[in-house]
């Protein structure tokens, strides 16, 4: 069973995922755990486990393995850093990739509606190549 589950500072993830939907439809296999101000750490870890497990439990009813991608908005924040350590932990197939964007978000959602899986190596390969400078690329214009 493939999940994505989206870690954001500010629950801007909810946002990106229907921007997503607008392009290819509904990816119900990905969810957001918002981290608010309000928040405590252990809280906001806690939210984290007790999807994972909720997960896990869906996959095990289904006869399925729990194959997770964690898809966190900032290197260093609070949401990557409960990531590393819940993944880093974990017994299950958790990988953990920062730097969301829309072009992140969509190729994994293209990859688990295409291939069933995502490969999180071409994931970030393919992923890398959609931040350039518009100018230069359209009008060989740069700074």
């Amino acid at each position: 069973m493939e999940k994505i589950l989206l870690l954001t500072h500010g629950g801007w993830g909810a946002s990106l995922k229907k921007s997503i939907e607008m392009i290819i439809g509904p990816v119900d296999f990905v969810e957001e755990i918002a981290l608010y101000p309000k928040d405590l750490l252990n809280e906001f870890q806690e939210r984290i486990q007790s999807f994972i497990t909720q997960q896990h439990q869906a996959a095990q009813q289904r006869e399925e393995q729990l194959h997770l991608l964690i898809m966190t908005d900032l290197f260093g924040g609070t949401p990557t850093n409960a990531a590393a350590v819940i993944a880093n932990t974990s017994t299950e197939n958790i990988h953990v990739v920062t730097g969301l964007n829309s072009a992140l978000l969509l190729e994994a959602c293209t990859q688990i509606l295409n291939q069933g899986t995502v490969d999180v190596a071409v994931l970030i390969e393919n992923s890398q190549s959609s931040i350039f400078n518009v100018m230069e690329k359209i009008y060989r214009k740069g700074d």
